[in-house]
């Protein structure tokens, strides 16, 4: 995944090569604390395994057999080190 310079250095995130990610897309904001990048996006086109969404210029294609075509979605990213020291309360 490639990400604009601008979004990690708003967030002061510097990711290394071969760092592991953690993704969510979820039709719902929820716990936006708990990431490093959240974008809100919006479905561009949808077929009948996958759907594109845009967050202001980055597309993301999701593709499966139970993809559901929100009108508006949230993509959360953080490092896996981040989740590791973020315990539920």
């Amino acid at each position: 995944m490639e990400l604009p310079l601008r979004v990690l250095n708003e967030v002061g995130w510097e990711p290394a090569a071969g760092d592991e990610l953690e993704l969510e897309l979820s039709a719902d904001a929820g716990d936006v604390d708990a990431w490093e990048v959240v974008l809100s996006g919006t479905l561009l086109k949808a077929g009948e395994s996958e759907a594109t969404y845009t967050f202001g210029g980055l597309l993301c294609t999701v593709k499966g057999a139970e993809v559901k075509p929100f009108k508006k979605v949230y993509l959360k990213l953080r490092s896996a080190r981040a989740s590791l020291g973020s315990a539920p309360s």
